[in-house]
């Protein structure tokens, strides 16, 4: 099973708050996988899903959640897989201003660097 657990502010970007997000789930090999995403402020759960995530190059190979409204911090986002193969799940989220203009893309890579 892999787990990713990710806190986020409203400010993380310089000179731009983020508004909205767009989180994008995908497989990367073959094998089909289930993933379990949920999030949260400090008010309410922003979302909850169950998906099967089939191989990369099949209709249903991603999973796309839009518009998550955020509007108090922290965020807290957590993805689930049951899947433990390194590199399975990519995950990209892409910020969005007041406007729902993409102000910045996180890549897992990305996330993985803002952990450290």
């Amino acid at each position: 099973m892999a787990y990713y657990t990710f806190t986020m502010n409203r400010n993380l970007l310089e000179g731009s708050a983020i508004h909205l997000m767009d989180i994008v789930i995908a497989n990367s090999g073959v094998q089909t996988y289930d993933v379990y995403l949920d999030a949260h402020d400090t008010r309410n759960e922003l979302f909850r899903f169950l998906y099967r995530i089939g191989p990369a190059n099949s209709p249903n190979g991603s999973a796309l959640i839009q518009n998550v409204g955020i509007y108090h911090d922290p965020i807290n986002l957590r993805i689930i897989t049951n899947r433990l193969i390194p590199g399975h799940c990519v995950v990209r989220m892409y910020l969005k201003n007041e406007y729902g203009v993409v102000i910045g893309v996180l890549s897992e890579y990305q996330l993985h660097k803002l952990a450290d």
